[in-house]
């Protein structure tokens, strides 16, 4: 029987079609645009209920484009990982890091560059002290100067088929 594996996030995880990308595995995609991990917080209940063996999570964005504070951020980051963490059967957790934008296609005031690598440097050290996989998808995808290369996005936010096929390749060996 293939372990039950969750995909928990807003938008990037949602369009990611991991069922489509990852066949012959049981996927459930929790992931819903939009949503900020206060809201994601909130609807924890059904990801509980399947008791996953593998829960990947991605978050975090969307806060940043709601002026959201990075301490904040990871308030809310940390009570979801803790909600999962104590459920009925505690899965194998991995957590990314939040990827790049593009402003110059994704236009939002709220949202700084700089905060991504300040969340994400939060992330990992949450997850490394806590005993999760950290998967650090950043790098791969920013350019040098930080924007989320082009070769991966067309709006500046979302991934392509080229982003998302990069992306399942850092994580096939771990499903």
């Amino acid at each position: 029987m293939n372990n039950t594996i969750v995909f928990l996030g807003d938008s990037l995880t949602q369009w990611g079609h991991w069922n489509e990308r990852l066949p012959g595995k049981e996927i459930h995609n929790y992931g819903i645009a939009g949503n900020t991990t206060a809201q994601i917080l909130q609807r924890l209940k059904p990801v509980l209920a399947l008791a996953p063996d593998k829960l990947f999570f991605m978050a975090g964005v969307n806060d940043l484009g709601n002026g959201e504070s990075v301490p904040q951020i990871m308030l809310h980051y940390k009570q979801i990982i803790s909600t999962i963490a104590q459920g009925k059967k505690k899965p194998q957790i991995f957590v990314y890091s939040v990827l790049p934008v593009n402003k110059e296609l994704f236009c939002n005031a709220k949202l700084h560059d700089d905060s991504i690598p300040y969340l994400n440097s939060e992330i990992k050290e949450f997850a490394l002290e806590n005993g999760y996989t950290f998967i650090n998808l950043y790098p791969l995808f920013a350019l040098e100067n930080g924007k989320l290369s082009k070769t991966f996005t067309e709006d500046g936010l979302h991934l392509n088929e080229v982003g998302y096929e990069l992306w399942k390749q850092q994580i096939n060996k771990l499903i």
